[in-house]
């Protein structure tokens, strides 16, 4: 290793490869089987769990977590006294930047030149594209698929099973819902599924399985409940073309 720096309070496994002009602030641990790449930053505080890959010149906030545990591993963990053995591979890309108190699950692919901001939660077995920015308070549940250069806005909610295609826009505080019964009987969650370039405005809810079209445009505070056709232009409660 050249030109890597690591503050004598980081916590760095000896199974973890630190690439050249790396910096490990202090207070952070790397655990286990850690793969980082050149000119990568870890903040105060970040704990990286085993089986984590990071790419070249990714900073990574403070108070962040990167393969967080999966519920299933839980027992697991308690039982061996920590991370161990792991198969999942997190994949997090090149010119990313994490901001504060980040949570990414084990499991998930985050692309090249992907921008968080702060508070944002990946559940496990989510995939992001290239150039997608995922904005302050969003949640993404788990096995979504986000496409490229996709913008998600401040405090957007993403339930599992989601699909959210290249060059999407979700507003401040939209919803996309996966459970048509809340609960109530059985039922297979279904997402929506977002097409290519369009646009979803601020707190609308788009209801589960609902397909928006190719470059369509959902007004603010819609509540959409049937698919719109691509091109279109929606708003309403429920939504209706207009």
């Amino acid at each position: 290793m050249r030109s890597v720096r690591i503050s004598p309070q980081a916590s760095v496994s000896k199974e973890a490869k630190i690439g050249d002009h790396c910096i490990i602030e202090a207070g952070a641990r790397i655990v286990g089987r850690v793969e980082l790449g050149q000119s990568v930053y870890v903040s105060p505080n970040v704990v990286i769990y085993d089986r984590a890959r990071i790419g070249n010149r990714t900073y990574v906030g403070p108070n962040s977590i990167l393969a967080y545990p999966r519920r299933e591993e839980i027992p697991a963990i308690i039982e061996q006294g920590g991370v161990k053995g792991r198969k999942k591979l997190t994949t997090i890309g090149s010119g990313v930047t994490i901001r504060s108190n980040c949570v990414i699950y084990t499991g998930s692919r985050v692309g090249n030149d992907v921008e968080f901001g702060h508070n944002v939660m990946i559940r496990e077995r989510v995939s992001i594209g290239d150039g997608t920015l995922v904005g302050t308070n969003c949640i993404v549940d788990g096995s979504c698929e986000i496409g490229d250069r996709v913008s998600i806005q401040t405090g957007v909610y993403i339930s599992a099973h989601t699909t959210v295609k290249s060059e999407a826009f979700l507003g401040p505080y939209c919803v996309l819902i996966n459970d048509k019964y809340m609960g109530r009987k059985p039922f297979k969650l279904k997402g929506p599924v977002i097409e290519k370039g369009a646009s979803v405005g601020a707190n609308a809810v788009v209801f589960p399985g609902v397909v928006v079209g190719e470059g369509a445009i959902v007004g603010s505070g819609s509540v959409v409940t049937q698919d719109v056709a691509s091109f279109s232009t929606v708003a309403g409660v429920p939504a209706k073309k207009i």
